[in-house]
């Protein structure tokens, strides 16, 4: 097969040559597509493959032994004669009283040649001569697995008796808010939380719900009374159960870009009770859990 001529490759670059010896760039791509498809089948298929674990811990105990005497006569030995293998690509000890740690890593290799030459260690270990009194060798190929566990703290909910004392305390305040004035065309929205929520964060989001209730035109009226551990709006409203829930959902959306949860994770879903409506069936359902997140 002829040679390019180094003038051609500078007058036109491989580009040229490959148009004018179309066999070649013919060749060339199958040879890489051969190539491709041969890497391709090797490759692993599963979702989670399998790595071979390089790393094992080779633990020695030699009790009653101080940590220079472990170093000296059981760390070092064992460290000299494992160190023959070629395949060996690290190992770091640690000598403490009465025991030896080594943490051995091989070379990168298939599953099948690290198995191999794990094998290979443990004949190598039997010709380690140790001390009187030292235990033999424990070789962990295993130590590279590991082991996840999730833990979880939950909350009990608040108790039927403080849910009666929070229905207690609405109707209480409620009456102080609305006076002698009819209940018709009423609304109340409550939100409890811990005592100790920032006063900023509840001044914030109470002074953006009257705000966003006026710019909604939902309600002629609103009233905001805050005690330590609630807020209760009142509204004079001729809107619907279904309006002013939606209406809920959209303010708690804006603020906290969820559909669900509350931007502060102690505040309660707002309660909404209609003209005289009786708390205590509202309260229930929504009983928060009885301890803060802090």
């Amino acid at each position: 097969m002829a040679q390019p001529d180094s003038r051609d490759i500078k007058s036109g670059g491989l580009a040229r040559y490959f148009v004018e010896h179309r066999e070649v760039g013919w060749l060339a791509l199958i040879g890489v597509l051969i190539w491709g498809a041969s890497a391709y089948t090797r490759l692993g298929q599963q979702e989670d493959p399998a790595i071979p674990h390089r790393t094992a811990m080779l633990v020695t105990a030699f009790p009653g032994a101080t940590a220079s005497k472990v170093e000296e006569l059981v760390t070092r030995p064992i460290e000299r004669k494992i160190s023959e293998l070629q395949s060996i690509e690290e190992i770091t000890d640690q000598s403490r009283p009465g025991v030896s740690t080594l943490t051995v890593k091989m070379a990168p290799a298939s599953a099948a040649s690290i198995d191999q030459e794990w094998d290979k260690l443990r004949a190598k270990l039997l010709e380690v001569a140790l001390p009187q009194g030292a235990g033999q060798p424990f070789l962990n190929t295993d130590f590279g697995n590991t082991i996840t566990l999730l833990f979880a703290l939950t909350s009990p909910l608040i108790t039927d008796a403080e849910c009666v004392a929070r229905a207690h305390l609405i109707r209480e305040r409620l009456a102080e808010l609305r006076g002698s004035a009819p209940v018709a065309n009423r609304a109340a929205v409550v939100a409890f939380f811990p005592p100790g929520v920032a006063q900023s964060y509840r001044e914030i989001t109470r002074r953006r719900f009257e705000t966003e209730v006026r710019s909604a035109h939902l309600a002629d009226s609103i009233q905001t009374l805050q005690g330590e551990s609630f807020i209760l709006a009142d509204l004079t409203t001729r809107a619907d159960r279904a309006t002013i829930e939606q209406f809920l959902a959209g303010f708690i959306r804006n603020v906290t870009h969820s559909d669900k949860e509350a931007r502060h994770p102690d505040f309660t879903q707002p309660i909404l009770l209609m003209g005289s409506e009786d708390p205590l069936p509202r309260v229930r359902a929504s009983a928060p859990a009885r301890y803060s997140y802090k």
